[in-house]
């Protein structure tokens, strides 16, 4: 009976092979499987079309997203059809995404209406497909035919894929007169900051210059620029040249480097050795410094600032990504968008924190931090070391209104209300200095923002973007999906008796924002989990209490590596604009290094040698 068992599988099996083959294989979905049908989700009323093919696997994703890239190129290299929902271009169907999942990351799959997880869970359930010979099937293939394309499509309307025109990605702040606000005085022609600042880096000889004991980076002469812009605009005169320089240090595009500098127009002849350096490389170290920025935000909220912000970001990430989501951050550089994003950043230096309540403070500085990490690594690359990564969270800062941060104060500082940084002996913000920060920052500190928190490590939790509207239940869920992933939260619970809690080293780093003591870690990590691995960690607990003993809690190893196809490495060195360098420095640089009239990058810097210790936090 067994054997006419096996006998009668087998049989159908090939039956199902033979249908298989006789298909055509649908590389992905197409809208032309679709039927219009109108539908009602909630309070919102739109047009949605539901499929008429048999089964489905559904993929809510967000644009630029590397996790979303990675996943669907999983599902194309094994042949199986799959449905794409982008919430960026349809943001009404996050709440569909989060309601069905409840989660806030992308990408989320569904096999039907069984949801899969996110990326890594549906990479391994994707190898186990492929390796798994115990049912009978050949391939992923032949698996996805049987247990998901022989049953119906799901009728849940969260489930429709949208058929209306996807929404505009906001074009950001409205630009008035001061957008086109560069002269050109021997024609009156206008240009915009934007565009003259990418000129002036282009014919501008922009390099390292001696001068008083001390070395100048990115910078040049007046000689030199009246020269360039005499190049540049053929047929201007010396004095149109020199009118239009002074024009544009008025602007702010121009800056000077010395401290002898005047106000009034220069002189040629009296000042031709005077250095000047572009507003844009003045703070290399500064990111949205590109710019000094002089418009009114014209009724945008910095949410919405923020927003398109990111969604310019999104699609420089989408553009230097490979399909296994690994992104060359090199290449961000020299994206046509990059300039753009450059410029449109320096709006931040009108932002009014005072005027936002405390959820909006956690969700613009939530986002925020995300975002500028990202941008770091493109203009000045990541650390490889502990030295080198305490330092970037040092140094490299951003300007929000007109205060400056750096991504320590803006953790420690602005989001966590003035607390010490992991391994340092003060507050972030100095009362005794009466720092202005202080009256800005975050007042009542919720210690699931470290689940939503990115510095690019390969441990940190994933990006998403929150809102001050729903910030509470967005941090819930957060959590929740930090400490359900194996990485972060392990519970080991095995027959000899063995009870041990094993949870990621943010919570030793930020020990006082979860618990007063060691011993509440379990407690505490309770209250993010959700279903069956809560219950797992509430019986560990049981039968330690039972046998008057403690959960033993140790702390996961923390990957810093960033995941990058290629990154550049972080040496503030390279970043100085200028540095003190008397005649034996100059005679030793002569001879080791190339010639100072090269653009200063390009100038290759001694590491400094320190020995290595964990230093460094998220």
């Amino acid at each position: 009976q067994k054997r006419a068992s096996n006998q009668l599988l087998m049989i159908d099996i090939d039956i199902r092979r033979l249908c298989l083959n006789l298909l055509p294989i649908v590389p992905s979905f197409h809208p032309s499987h679709k039927s219009s049908e109108t539908s009602t989700s909630g309070p919102r009323q739109h047009h949605q079309q539901r499929t008429t093919t048999m089964g489905r696997i559904t993929i809510f994703s967000a644009d630029g997203c590397p996790h979303c890239r990675r996943t669907q190129a999983a599902l194309r290299a094994k042949n199986l059809p799959f449905v794409k929902i982008s919430i960026t271009q349809y943001p009404e169907k996050r709440d569909d995404m989060i309601a069905l999942s409840h989660r806030i990351s992308t990408p989320q799959v569904f096999f039907n209406t069984r949801h899969v997880g996110g990326a890594k869970e549906t990479m391994a359930l994707l190898e186990e497909w492929e390796t798994d010979q115990s049912r009978g099937y050949r391939n992923a293939r032949e698996r996805y035919a049987d247990e998901i394309e022989r049953f119906a499509d799901p009728t849940n309307e969260r489930f429709a894929v949208p058929t209306g025109e996807p929404v505009k990605v906001d074009a950001g702040p409205p630009r008035g007169r001061e957008e086109y606000s560069i002269v050109l005085p021997w024609s009156k022609e206008k240009t915009t900051v934007l565009e003259m600042t990418e000129l002036l880096k282009r014919v501008l000889p922009s390099q390292s210059i001696h001068r008083r004991m001390t070395l100048h980076h990115l910078c040049f002469t007046l000689e030199e620029a009246i020269r360039a812009l005499e190049n540049q605009y053929a047929g201007i005169s010396s004095d149109d040249a020199v009118q239009f320089f002074h024009h544009l240090i008025q602007q702010e595009l121009i800056v000077p480097v010395e401290s002898n500098f005047t106000s009034s127009t220069p002189s040629l002849q009296q000042q031709a050795n005077v250095l000047y350096r572009l507003q844009c490389h003045a703070e290399p170290l500064t990111l949205n410094t590109y710019r000094v920025w002089k418009e009114d935000l014209q009724g945008v909220t910095p949410a919405q600032l923020l927003y398109h912000l990111c969604n310019l970001m999104s699609q420089i990430q989408h553009a230097i990504s490979n399909d296994e989501g690994q992104i060359d951050y090199t290449a961000g550089k020299h994206h046509p968008l990059y300039p753009i994003f450059e410029e449109a950043t320096c709006a931040l230096q009108k932002v009014e924190l005072k005027q936002m309540n405390d959820k909006e403070k956690k969700a613009f500085g939530i986002n925020l931090y995300n975002l500028m990490i990202k941008y770091a690594f493109i203009k000045v690359g990541a650390g490889d070391s502990d030295y080198n990564r305490l330092i970037f969270f040092n140094r490299v800062s951003f300007r929000v209104g007109p205060h400056t941060y750096n991504f320590q104060d803006w953790e420690n500082g602005f989001l966590r209300g003035n607390r010490k940084a992991p391994y340092a002996m003060s507050l972030q913000f100095s009362a005794k200095k009466q720092d202005p920060r202080l009256e800005l920052m975050v007042q009542d500190v919720d210690e699931r923002l470290h689940f939503a928190l990115n510095c690019g490590a390969q441990s940190c939790p994933p990006v998403n973007y929150y809102t001050a509207e729903n910030l509470n239940q967005e941090l819930k869920m957060a959590a929740a999906a930090f400490c359900e992933d194996e990485g972060n939260v392990t519970i080991i619970d095995d027959d000899n008796d063995k009870r041990e809690l094993k949870i990621s080293k943010i919570f030793s780093w930020y020990k006082s924002d979860f618990v007063e003591n060691a011993k509440q870690y379990p407690t505490q990590v309770l209250t993010y989990l959700m279903s069956l691995k809560k219950q797992k960690l509430q019986r560990v607990m049981d039968s330690a209490q039972r046998e008057m003993q403690q959960v033993k809690v140790s702390f996961l190893p923390y990957d810093w590596s960033t995941g990058a196809l290629h990154i550049e490495t972080f040496n503030v060195n390279v970043w100085k604009v200028q540095e003190r360098r008397g005649p034996l420095q100059k005679m030793m640089a002569s001879t080791s290094s190339p010639s100072p009239t090269k653009n200063r990058k390009t100038i290759q810097m001694r590491k400094t040698s320190m020995p290595t210790a964990e230093l460094a936090s998220p």
